[in-house]
This record gives structure tokens, C-alpha cells and sequence, in this order.
């Protein structure tokens, strides 16, 4: 097995990580001097958009780099938007109520921000890394993968949306909502893993294995699920019909978990 160095790949990598520390600190600053949620989500997506601009001018910008970076900024620009959007309407993001105020509470969670987009680019980084990365069969499978997880997430955000445009205090529980409680997510997992396997046969392929591992672990246990459920069981726990939806769907894999 060969694992990965920074004399493997300096430039690549060193610019992925100094554009999101860089980028992620910078909106820290304006988003805790004005008290604002309004940039985090936006931040989140554009590094990701940075990261995959920067590593495909870095590359031999093969046919497979392209595609790699074209599925990414569809991805960053479709969720920057919805996002942005939601937090416009909302005004804040109730998230981060106990940490805003204070400033190293606000800085680790952003700088936990800018870990993760460097960790689950790490897929991408490794096939704009292969100067000679073919369009083989797994790598169309798993582009295939990834655009089978964004049309799922595109879809389950905007069925939430406009369920809840129409009855906000009601949980959602139809279209891709009524079998799993969490489909936004599960289409983002399935996104990054269909570009982990895309890495497969490039040098240091198996580190791919890490950004679909990371940003489950993110979603399942650090800013995701975890708190959506502590939210859930405040507004819904004594909803008869809600703890039977629980019952009746599964978090994130249909008849698995």
C-alpha cells in the first residue's frame, strides 16, 4: 500500500488547505462582527467551488478532470443557493444560538468547517492529482453515483421547501421524505462516495475511502442529524403520527439504518 506525502503532492494539496483555512477564516471575522449566520453555508459551498477550480487548473484538465469539476460546482452552487436562500428567509440559523456570541466557540466551529471541505475533497484532489486519468468503467460509475446523490438531495430540498411554505409547523413526510427521515443527506453521502470511486486506480486512491466516511460522521454526529432530531422531538415528540413515521422510515438507508 503507498500513502500519500506532501513531496507526492505539494502544490495540489497546500493550496487546498490554505484556500479553505484562508477563505473560512476570513468570513469568520465578518460573520462574528456582524453577528450573521448568513455566510456560513454560502462559505461552506464556496470553498468547496475553490478547491475544485484550483485543483483542475492544477491538472492536465483531462475529459475525467473536467467532469469531476463540473459535478462539484453544480453541487456547490445548486446547495450555496438553496441554502443562502433559506437563510435570507429565516434570518438566523438557530444552530449556532449558543455558540454566535462567543468567539472561540464560533472560530472552532468554522474552523471544523473548513477541515471538513478539505477532507471530503479529498476524492476530487486525488483524481485532479492523476495526470493521466482515463474515462474507464469505474470512473463513469461512479460519476453516475454522484449524480444519482445530487438529484436526490436537489429533490428532497425542494420538496421540503415547498411542504414547508405550505404548512410550516408539520413535519415532512412525503415525496423521498416518507421512507427516510434524512434524504437531503443521504444524497450528499452518496454524492462524495461516487467520487471517491471515481478515484479508484489513481495514485493514493484508497485515501478517496475517507471524505464519504468524513462527511457521514459530520452529518450523522456533529451538524446534522444529531441536532435535527433534538429539534424533531421539542416540536413533535407528542405527534402521535410522527412517532409512527419514525416507526415506518429509517434515518439515511432504506431497511438498513
Amino acid at each position: 500500500m503507498q500513502f500519500i506525502g506532501l513531496s507526492d503532492m505539494p502544490d495540489l494539496f497546500l493550496y487546498a488547505i490554505f484556500i479553505s483555512l484562508g477563505l473560512n477564516a476570513c468570513f469568520f471575522l465578518i460573520a462574528y462582527f456582524l453577528q450573521s449566520d448568513k455566510l456560513t453555508d454560502i462559505t461552506y459551498s464556496a470553498t468547496f467551488a475553490a478547491i475544485a477550480v484550483t485543483g483542475y487548473l492544477l491538472s492536465e484538465r483531462l475529459p475525467a478532470h473536467l467532469i469531476t469539476l463540473t459535478l462539484i460546482l453544480i453541487w456547490a452552487i445548486r446547495l450555496g443557493t438553496f441554502l443562502m436562500t433559506r437563510v435570507h428567509k429565516l434570518g438566523r440559523d438557530d444552530r449556532f444560538n449558543n455558540i454566535r456570541p462567543y468567539p472561540i466557540k464560533f472560530l472552532a466551529f468554522w474552523t471544523m468547517q473548513a477541515l471538513t471541505c478539505i477532507i471530503v475533497s479529498l476524492g476530487a484532489l486525488i483524481i485532479f492529482n492523476d495526470h493521466a486519468k482515463p474515462m474507464d468503467t469505474i470512473f463513469l460509475l461512479g460519476g453516475l453515483i454522484s449524480i444519482l446523490g445530487l438529484s436526490l438531495e436537489s429533490i428532497a430540498d425542494y420538496q421540503k421547501y415547498s411542504f414547508k411554505n405550505k404548512y410550516p409547523h408539520r413535519f415532512m413526510n412525503q415525496g423521498v421524505w416518507k421512507k427516510i427521515r434524512h434524504p437531503n443527506y443521504s444524497g450528499e453521502i452518496l454524492f462524495w462516495i461516487g467520487l471517491s470511486i471515481g478515484a479508484i486506480g489513481s495514485p493514493h486512491w484508497l485515501l478517496a475511502i475517507t471524505s464519504p466516511l468524513w462527511i457521514s460522521f459530520i452529518i450523522i454526529k456533529f451538524s446534522g442529524i444529531s441536532i435535527l432530531i433534538k429539534n424533531w422531538e421539542k416540536k413533535y415528540g407528542q405527534d402521535t403520527e410522527y412517532q409512527a413515521y419514525k416507526k415506518q422510515s429509517y434515518k439515511l438507508i432504506p431497511y438498513l439504518f
